[in-house]
């Protein structure tokens, strides 16, 4: 379960488990990989108010994760309109080590293997193209 964001640090948090594997892995597991909807977050079964105090190597990445975003937003034409996006495949140094501290946290660090492979099976876009947009 996914904190009142209005703590800081548990915001700083969501926001790097919100983008990396293990929450796109519980969306295509437990949602449709599809709609984005509120219960994807609401019921994600991780407090992150119970991570303890050495969360804050978790909060060190945080810069770093919008950092990686800010330099690979990506546009599209939608309707005629050029829509922004960022593309986190190519944030995905940073998000996986934010993921692999969460699961040492969550004493689970084996797990990493099987998100990598459940992750090279559902994803099969090509990350790294130059190019700064689609279309």
């Amino acid at each position: 379960m996914l904190p009142p964001f209005g703590q800081f640090l548990n915001g700083l948090l969501a926001f790097l488990l919100l983008n990396g594997k293990l929450m796109f892995s519980f969306w295509c597991i437990m949602g449709d990989d599809f709609h984005v909807t509120r219960w994807n977050f609401a019921e994600f079964p991780f407090d992150l108010t119970t991570l303890p105090t050495d969360a804050e190597g978790l909060e060190a990445l945080v810069p770093r994760l919008e950092n990686a975003m800010h330099e690979n937003t990506v546009f599209k034409l939608n309707a005629g309109k050029r829509v922004g996006s960022y593309n986190l495949g190519r944030c995905r140094p940073v998000t996986d080590d934010a993921d692999r501290m969460f699961l040492d946290l969550l004493k689970a660090p084996r797990a990493w293997e099987h998100f990598e492979l459940f992750y090279g099976q559902m994803v099969k876009t090509d990350f790294a193209a130059t190019g700064q947009d689609y279309e």
